[in-house]
């Protein structure tokens, strides 16, 4: 095998090696963006629920005045 076909062979390993890197910086960002997601998800049904029963206590106040009148 002469030197030109071993320098050949050694930049093709290199592309592979790049890919793989590549492919795993994607599933990296992939893993951080569903990380985010889930947290801004998470955070949302937070928010509703605590909404959804401050709403409950305000009617029920609400009402309890009516009834005292």
């Amino acid at each position: 095998m002469s030197n030109h076909n071993k320098d050949h062979l050694k930049a093709h390993d290199s592309a592979q090696e790049r890919k793989k890197t590549d492919k795993l910086g994607l599933l990296i960002e992939f893993v951080i963006f569903m990380a985010v997601v889930l947290v801004i998800g998470i955070y949302s049904i937070l928010s509703l629920t605590t909404c959804q029963q401050n709403n409950k206590q305000a009617a029920d106040k609400i009402q309890h005045d009516k009834d005292n009148k």
